[in-house]
């Protein structure tokens, strides 16, 4: 499904191109599980306001391989329990607020932004790919299972909470930002490299295992369960 218009609207008329509200409805009436959103060319570099809340209750694949720098914002966005957003070479922004328990997964090359208030996602989110940035300090839900693969990077623009963090990739934590992980009370292996200024902090009653080597400047608290 091709999104070829800037200006969204969620009643489906594809006389005039596809928005991705539009293109999201179309989705929701395949029965196969599972569609790819590919973002035009023409839309590169442009902002794709949401018209309303939009919800997502299937897996869906964006696509932002022909279209760098789209910012998604407006509204929520909410992904329902068992659906998949999966972004592939994600070289853009989230700035409408994600809620929901499902999933977000990053693929690919590329930088994704999440910019928005994400307090109310409670999915988990996969980095397998590329580099994703939370800005804000509520990018990412605080009882999301965050895990980042071997290649793939997570940058925490401020103090950030997540449900656990695990997987073998690089996660950079700037000059006066704390990570915070271990809200879900579940046990998780970090083998990857943890870098930057900043500091790292162990809530909750799960263990962290930290298996990597670690080159993070700032300090290590450790308010409840294990490291």
């Amino acid at each position: 499904i091709y999104v070829t218009n800037a200006t969204d609207t969620a009643t489906i008329d594809v006389s005039n191109g596809v928005s991705l509200s539009e293109a999201i409805a179309i989705a929701a009436l395949d029965a196969t599980g599972s569609q790819t959103i590919v973002i035009a060319p023409s839309l590169a570099g442009q902002t794709l306001t949401l018209a309303g809340n939009v919800a997502i209750n299937e897996s869906l694949t964006p696509d932002l391989s022909a279209a760098n720098d789209v910012e998604l914002a407006g509204s929520t966005l909410t992904l329902g329990g068992g659906a998949t957003l999966t972004v592939v070479n994600g070289a853009g922004t989230i700035a409408t607020a994600l809620a929901g328990s499902g999933a977000l997964v990053t693929v690919g090359l590329g930088d994704l932004w999440l910019m928005g208030s994400n307090g109310s996602h409670s999915g988990s989110v996969s980095v397998n790919a590329g580099t994703l940035h939370a800005i804000g300090g509520s990018a990412l839900g605080d009882t999301s299972a965050v895990s980042v693969q071997g290649g793939a990077t997570l940058v925490v623009g401020g103090n950030e909470t997540t449900g656990s963090l695990a997987g073998a990739g690089s996660v950079l934590v700037p000059l006066a930002a704390v990570l915070t992980t271990g809200s879900a009370n579940t046990s998780t292996t970090f083998s990857g490299s943890i870098i930057g200024a900043g500091g790292l902090s162990k809530v909750g009653t799960g263990t962290l295992t930290l298996a990597g080597s670690n080159g993070y400047d700032g300090s290590t608290q450790i308010a409840t369960g294990s490291l």
